[in-house]
């Protein structure tokens, strides 16, 4: 036998007796799905939130502009509309200028996003805690 014949054979040798040993990978590739699992769950939630909230925004730009048309605050009814859930939102709502002329009304809303609490820090020096949606709502104005 040459020496490569002796080197491929103990290679050989070596590598059939650690492939034999599967101790633990079991253990391994759940803690792999385990994680990989964890991260799915965290983006399907982030998207029954984002759901959640173009419903909450919509809702809210359409009681603010009712309450313009009615001749009452507009800011009082958006905050009105979404005070059970604490949301910071932005509305901006013209006023009536005669019967039956439209008033608009503009909802922003922020929420945050789902990041690991250890890269909170970065997450929002980089701009990516927050989401934003805007909405706009238009109704006629109702006589006084």
């Amino acid at each position: 036998m040459t020496r490569f014949e002796l080197w491929a054979n103990r290679r050989l040798d070596l590598v059939s007796a650690t492939a034999g040993d599967e101790r633990g990978v079991e253990v391994v590739e759940g803690i792999g799905m385990f994680v990989l699992l964890l991260m799915t769950g965290l983006i399907i939630w982030q998207f029954m939130i984002v759901g959640h909230q173009m419903v909450v925004v919509g809702d809210a730009a359409r009681h603010g502009a009712r309450a313009a048309a009615a001749h009452r605050s507009c800011g009082v009814a958006v905050q009105l509309a979404v005070s059970p859930q604490n949301f910071r939102t932005v509305p901006s709502c013209n006023s009536c200028s005669g019967q039956g002329a439209p008033v608009e009304a503009r909802v922003t809303l922020f929420t945050p996003t789902v990041y690991l609490p250890s890269a909170s820090g970065a997450w929002r020096r980089i701009g990516l805690g927050w989401i934003w949606f805007n909405t706009r709502s238009v109704f006629r104005c109702e006589p006084e």
